[in-house]
């Protein structure tokens, strides 16, 4: 797990502070700067996809992309 992008420590710290249960949010125009390449359109790059669910494991959590909102859901697990 590579956290050298700017912004990924502190998400990393903000959702591992996180209750079991609660959610984090990541907005598709903010997965570039955490996840580069980010998003093609209203899909997310494969390679920033992988890196993404890599990611969500490292920190205890489940995610999911939510195409309504816009953004892509972090659940914090028990």
């Amino acid at each position: 797990m590579n956290d050298q992008q700017p912004y990924r420590m502190i998400i990393r710290h903000s959702i591992i502070g996180l209750p079991p249960g609660a959610t984090y949010k990541l907005r598709f125009d903010q997965i570039g700067d955490v996840f580069p390449p980010g998003m093609v359109g209203n899909d997310i790059h494969p390679h920033a996809l992988a890196d993404l669910r890599a990611f969500a494991d490292d920190v205890g959590c489940k995610v999911t992309k939510d195409d309504e909102g816009h953004v892509f859901i972090f659940c914090k697990r028990d």
